[in-house]
């Protein structure tokens, strides 16, 4: 029989370049890009007391918040990346909605204390650090060196201002032998709860595992306890309904221990694909008894206990599908589903922000420009902004008039260098062709003058007549324009200012308020300029990363 080979995905050969692609997923996550992106992430989900909590903690090797009840409130978020520094640990607050449940539009993260150098603490800090979210309306520093105080998982539940929270609590751990990994832990699905007030959660934990493991780039890890027929397992259900055709729905059996004498083969059948057939398959872990959990065994102990179980018991001593048996291997293939899906999806990832950028842009355009803050000086932009716009819609209207009248495509004055012709050529052959009047009024004529003379005076006067009258049409088409179109434009602007003085005995006038922007407006307005920045610096990161 071949042995089990653990293996240690952070000394892998791809290992160093897939921290990269790990660190850029954080970054992502970090500034609240799940909340608007559609991110690469493997779900851990399952029912309560299915083990989840025991498989996470042989994955990221340190002790997670555990109870016989329910004792995951939060969505727990743990980023693991091979560093090969000293091992440390940073918890931080990810608030994705505010104290009303309301959904935020830009996620804030915060750190929760100092960093954590030894594993054996990281339990507590966790645990604190979701007191802090179940209690929004305090500070999140007065739970910094919170004492629990002997109190159970549910007593001191009970003194919570919440009983359930979706936002974050997240552990990032580095270390030279912590693999290459990040992952979404999500509250136990329960089906029976004592009180009857407490029956809403069973729901809302529900629509909170429906929520994360839909979305299409999720890769949902469904923890099956093989103490429980599969069928029976509200977990199956849920990936079923939310990943129809299997393909990114991992099953982990936990408990193999506990399968009832004569059952076997069931669990058999499932890990070669022969009922509940999943894409990515199965794979069985072994993890620590609650005896042995008490007795504080250590994480090489469970490992070298899962190997030693896989080696003797049956059928896994004789199962052929060797790389799916033990928490290491399973730790490998998640991380290698991740890293693919990361450098698969950046693209589309930072396409899909550049649209959503555009879009924001669109809408921006179409909302009224942002009102000043001195009211009289918005009111004097906007009365001049009306004014224009009038003047200009006359003009246009006037111009289209005159030029649909006979004779409305010719110019509308006279070209200087026309009349400087006209004085040279013309008058001057006027004057010399005429004898001046005596007093008596008598008119002397030039009996050598030619009729020919007689007809260009005659002409050149009635081109000067013609042009003269043409000159006189421009006068009164610039009076109209003057008269009517500006003076007009400058009476409404005048009557507009006018109105927006306070009248005798009107003290308590404020101007503020007939300028106040609508709220609607300047609320989308906010939210739109709120959503750009965001998206922004998720882009920004991208483009550093060098996508």
């Amino acid at each position: 029989m071949t042995n089990l080979i653990p293996v240690t995905i952070g000394e892998s050969s791809y290992a160093k370049n897939a921290v990269k692609y790990i660190e850029i997923l954080n970054k992502l996550r970090s500034i609240g890009a799940q909340s608007t992106i559609d991110l690469p992430t493997v779900v851990f989900c399952g029912n309560q007391s299915a083990g989840k909590s025991s498989l996470l903690e042989a994955i990221s090797g340190i002790q997670l918040p555990r109870s016989e009840g329910t004792c995951t409130r939060c969505v727990m978020e743990i980023r693991l990346i091979q560093f090969s520094g000293d091992w440390s640990c940073q918890v931080s607050l990810r608030k994705e909605y505010d104290a009303n449940e309301e959904k935020l539009i830009r996620p804030e993260e915060v750190k929760f204390g100092k960093i954590i150098t030894n594993p054996n603490n990281v339990e507590i800090v966790a645990r604190r650090a979701q007191k802090a979210l179940l209690n929004p309306n305090c500070k999140p520093e007065d739970y910094f060196n919170y004492d629990f105080e002997n109190l159970s998982y549910e007593d001191d539940a009970a003194k919570n201002s919440l009983k359930f929270t979706k936002n974050v609590v997240c552990l990032e751990i580095k270390g030279p032998k912590v693999p290459n990994l990040s992952l979404i832990d999500l509250p136990g699905i329960i089906r029976h709860v004592e009180k009857e007030e407490d029956r809403r959660f069973i729901r809302l934990i529900e629509e909170l595992v429906e929520n994360y493991i839909s979305k299409e780039k999720s890769i949902i890890v469904a923890t099956i306890s093989c103490k429980d027929e599969i069928d029976n397992q509200a977990i199956v259900t849920l990936a079923k309904k939310a990943d129809k055709q299997g393909l990114r729905t991992l099953g982990v059996l936990t408990k193999p221990d506990t399968i009832e004498e004569g059952t076997h083969h069931i669990w058999v059948k499932i890990m070669r694909g022969d009922a509940h057939n999943l894409a990515l398959g199965y794979y069985v872990v072994r993890n620590p008894k609650p005896i042995e959990l008490k007795d504080r065994i250590t994480f090489d102990e469970a490992r070298r206990n899962e190997k030693k179980f896989f080696e003797e018991e049956e059928p896994w001593r004789s199962f052929h599908l060797r790389e799916r048996l033990g928490v290491d291997h399973l730790q490998k293939k998640l991380s290698d589903l991740l890293i693919h899906a990361i450098k698969r999806n950046l693209p589309s990832i930072k396409k899909e922000i550049e649209d959503k950028l555009e879009k924001i842009q669109y809408e921006l355009d179409q909302i009224p420009e942002q009102l000043g803050e001195n009211p009289r000086i918005e009111l004097f932009r906007m009365t001049k902004k009306c004014a224009n716009s009038i003047r200009e819609e006359n003009t246009e209207k006037y111009i289209d008039f005159i030029n649909e009248v006979e004779g409305g495509d010719f110019p509308f004055t006279l070209d200087e260098g026309s009349m400087i012709l006209l004085k040279n050529e013309y008058f001057k052959k006027f004057q010399e062709a005429t004898t001046p009047q005596t007093s008596q009024k008598e008119v002397s004529v030039n009996e050598n003058q030619k009729p020919l003379d007689t007809l260009e005076i005659m002409a050149s006067a009635m081109a000067y007549f013609k042009l003269s009258f043409k000159r006189y049409a421009d006068i009164v088409s610039i009076t109209i324009i003057h008269a009517f179109i500006d003076n007009f434009s400058k009476a409404i602007e005048e009557k507009f200012l006018e109105a927006c003085d306070p009248m005798e005995g009107e003290e308590d006038f404020k101007l503020d308020e007939l300028v106040r922007e609508d709220e609607n407006i300047s609320g989308k307005r906010d939210n739109l300029l709120e959503t750009e920045k965001h998206l922004r610096s998720m882009l920004v990161s991208l483009v550093r990363f060098g996508c």
